[in-house]
């Protein structure tokens, strides 16, 4: 049987895992769906499932037509914030919990393919799709600064993380590549429930950047900060 046929993110993770000097051993292929890797760092072992955001057919409209000619359709993202991000972690944690159980860290690796829109795959898109929507409720009432007054925030629907649900899920990483040097470097965003956390401090490398919450996001809106 000739060997599957490794995608784009795939490649890079594997490139990237070299270069730091981590070892990412494909998970063997069984009659159920498993995750891709395990990550061996530093006396540890992380359960990794690597997925991209390949084009669909109106993002394959707009990239074979030249910048200049776009409109107003082709440089913004019609999609619900943290949609895509929401359909890996579905997709991907049946394949994660096979592996990780009840004891091990794990990891959902996601690359932008389609490269049109950064609010497919960045801090914002995680956040949403792991804690939910931003919302607010906002006075009439000028605020002391200035401004509306808000009342209240929260947190909406579509969320995948919370004390009960999806805590398998130690942390959402972006792999990006610089046009520049062609280096891949790693975000990696913690999830603020996960039973298992990654060790930061086993898990790091000068292309690596780990993130954290301020605050639970049960009590805030979910902002990042460097860990």
């Amino acid at each position: 049987m000739s060997p599957a046929v490794r995608t784009v993110s795939e490649q890079l993770f594997e490139s990237f895992c070299t270069g730091n000097g981590f070892q990412a051993c494909p998970v063997q292929t069984e009659s159920h769906r498993t995750p891709d890797y395990i990550l061996r760092v530093r006396g540890t072992s992380i359960v990794v499932e690597v997925k991209q955001f390949d084009p669909n057919a109106t993002e394959l409209t707009t990239l074979r037509k030249p910048p200049e000619e776009w409109g107003e359709s082709d440089a913004f993202s019609p999609e619900f914030p943290g949609e895509r991000v929401r359909s890996k972690i579905d997709s991907a944690l049946p394949q994660i919990k096979k592996v990780a159980g009840s004891s091990m860290p794990a990891m959902l690796v996601l690359y932008d393919n389609v490269r049109l829109w950064p609010e497919i795959c960045d801090a914002g898109s995680i956040g949403v799709a792991l804690y939910g929507t931003e919302n607010a409720l906002i006075s009439s009432e000028e605020a002391p600064q200035g401004g509306a007054t808000i009342v209240a925030r929260w947190h909406g629907g579509s969320r995948r993380a919370t004390p009960s649900a999806n805590t398998t899920l130690s942390a959402i990483g972006i792999l990006d590549v610089s046009h520049e040097s062609g280096e891949i470097a790693l975000s990696v965003f913690h999830n603020y429930f996960a039973k298992n956390p990654i060790a930061i401090d086993s898990f790091c490398g000068a292309q690596i950047k780990h993130y954290k919450l301020r605050d639970s996001p049960e009590r805030s809106f979910a902002t990042w900060i460097v860990a």
